[in-house]
């Protein structure tokens, strides 16, 4: 079974190009610390002209490694978003299972 633990960052237009910067050094950063196997960062398109809206999946083949996630490394992440952008990034997190892929 594949666990995805999504987030979905809303990100004012002000400091959308210094949110897209701090988002890589993130992946490469939470890739060596964490025990995901992959991660997406998928635009959502909005209607929304003032924020743009992105999801960031990552991607795990058992949950104890989305436990280890949230339990050592997601405060140190969000602390850090908080810090550099206050609350012109605004998040929500929810946990995903890969119940059937059908490919073609």
């Amino acid at each position: 079974m594949k666990y995805i633990y999504n987030v979905t960052f809303h990100i004012e237009q002000e400091v959308f190009p210094q949110w897209q910067s701090w988002i890589e050094q993130h992946f490469d950063r939470l890739l060596k610390e964490s025990e995901f196997l992959q991660i997406r960062l998928l635009q959502i398109h909005t209607e929304h002209v003032q924020s743009k809206a992105f999801s960031v999946q990552y991607e795990a083949d058992t949950k104890q490694a989305i436990t280890h996630f949230q339990s050592a490394l997601e405060e140190k992440y969000r602390r850090e978003l908080f810090l550099q952008f206050g609350e012109k990034v605004l998040t929500f997190a929810t946990l995903l299972t890969v119940e059937k892929e059908v490919k073609k």
